[in-house]
């Protein structure tokens, strides 16, 4: 049997990799958050209407979408031999014909209006109305597409599971499947959507401890590796609100497009869904933990909120909030720990986490300027912004070398140690760490995180290592 001359192609998973619908909630709850608030009283009306009114309150660009290259690269295959194109989908006509336009691929647009929402034995009927007696293919990605394929004269299956293409087969519609090339599997799927990489972060909690010797306290150890659990909870909820805020911006980065939420890997319901269960889950066994760090979680999770809407876009502003996130996971420890924090230990490491702030925008700046950008998207930074990361960044990174120095002169530093002599050889480390990691920011061999690049850095775990002996060696 020849191929059908009639491709009808759906939208939202198939064309493409994301769900346009879910894609206007999250840039309403960006741009527009309290009319987001409406949504369930919308739904209320129908889901025609719902798609309906979304799309009259926001404008989603279609360029930002996640395509699906390989089916876009055989439709326009199928469009050269003379076939008839159809974006045949459950979206709102006005986001269906937006992405018409954009890709300039299809003949005509079949969509949901006020009244009908186009989805299984409805787009069917309607496919059936317009082309009579004429043979179909669809392309589709789901189960609610096994009404529309059922009555077509071929399937075309886009990352379709295998118990879904089996049922097509039974079903008795010849198959063709197109798949992504190279698909991450879903366990690697969820983790980098949660960013589980980040967690290393949250090892600071485990600092004050450190600090304070004591390595040996079971108690201390308990509590702490609580609130390190109640951290990776929190964090990995902003971090799943900060990708689905940021996706536009995202899929624009070079390197960033690759996040699950940005390349459509990560259903963005299921993100919509995770983000307030994994803020509360870590929420409460903070409170488990104790009120002290309950206040640094809440504190924590307004100013990652404050900065995902607003403060990112902010100069400068950004990059004090990004160091005292940082500075606040220690004070977290001392808290859940009930280990006091010295003012020393406090404004050393808040002018290292200064330094690794600069660092990290300074890195991004670098790497756009190799792909001929002169504005960091959703930044306020431009390309010439370079030099100045780079003195801010290592004057925070040797002023906190500075704080370490007059620490070793104060009288606390003979309360903890033994033979403070040797101690003195901390500072030439240090330097030399601070130094390195800037040279490599300043030759881009730094693409994004410095703490990421940090964890997988063999000469920082050298140094790690020679100042970790010098302080047992002293401590003994």
């Amino acid at each position: 049997m020849p191929d059908p001359k009639i491709i009808c192609v759906d939208l939202d998973g198939t064309l493409v990799r994301s769900d346009t619908l879910w894609e206007q909630v999250a840039l309403l709850l960006k741009t527009k958050l309290l009319l987001a608030f409406l949504l369930p009283f919308w739904l209320l009306a129908g889901k025609a209407q719902l798609k309906a009114r979304i799309a009259r309150s926001i404008s989603l660009d279609p360029a930002a979408l996640p395509y699906h290259a390989p089916l876009i690269a055989y439709l326009r295959q199928r469009r050269a031999a003379g076939d008839h194109l159809v974006l045949a989908t459950g979206a709102n006509q006005a986001v269906a014909r937006a992405v018409a336009d954009h890709l300039d691929l299809f003949d005509e647009v079949l969509a949901s209006d006020q009244t009908t929402n186009l989805t299984g034995g409805r787009k069917l009927a309607a496919l059936q109305a317009r082309f009579p007696g004429q043979a179909l293919a669809y392309a589709g990605n789901g189960p609610r597409d096994l009404p529309v394929w059922r009555g077509c004269q071929q399937a075309i299956l886009v990352d379709a599971p295998r118990r879904l293409a089996a049922q097509v087969q039974a079903a008795g519609a010849p198959g063709l499947a197109i798949d992504s090339p190279q698909r991450r599997g879903p366990l690697k799927v969820w983790l980098k959507a949660l960013r589980v990489q980040q967690w290393v972060k949250n090892l600071l909690l485990f600092a004050p401890m450190a600090g304070a010797h004591l390595w040996w306290n079971l108690k201390v150890w308990e509590s702490t590796g609580l609130a390190f659990a109640a951290f990776c909870l929190l964090a990995s909820s902003v971090y799943l609100l900060n990708d689905l805020l940021d996706l536009a911006n995202d899929r624009q980065h070079p390197s960033k497009r690759n996040r699950p939420l940005a390349a459509g890997e990560f259903p963005l319901p299921l993100a919509l869904a995770l983000i307030p269960l994994l803020a509360l889950a870590g929420l409460g066994l903070g409170a488990w933990v104790g009120g002290g760090l309950l206040l640094c979680m809440l504190v924590y999770l307004g100013l990652t909120l404050a900065y995902s809407w607003r403060l990112k876009r902010e100069v400068m502003l950004d990059i004090l909030v990004l160091a005292g996130l940082y500075t606040l996971r220690v004070i977290a420890g001392s808290e859940a720990g009930q280990v006091h924090l010295t003012s020393w230990f406090t404004i050393f490491t808040t002018f290292l986490f200064l330094s690794l702030a600069f660092c990290k925008r300074h890195a991004e700046l670098h790497h756009l300027a190799k792909v001929e950008q002169t504005q960091s998207l959703g930044r306020g930074y431009r390309k010439d912004d370079q030099p100045f990361l780079l003195c801010g960044g290592l004057a925070s990174g040797y002023l906190a070398a500075l704080v370490f120095t007059l620490y070793l002169n104060s009288p606390l530093v003979n309360q903890l140690y033994r033979n403070t002599t040797w101690l003195w050889l901390i500072c030439p480390a240090m330097l030399y760490w601070i130094s390195r990691i800037w040279l490599l920011a300043h030759r881009g061999e730094i693409v994004d995180d410095p703490v990421l690049f940090v964890i997988k850095d063999k000469a920082s775990y050298v140094t790690g290592l020679v100042i970790l002996a010098i302080v047992v060696m002293t401590a003994l």
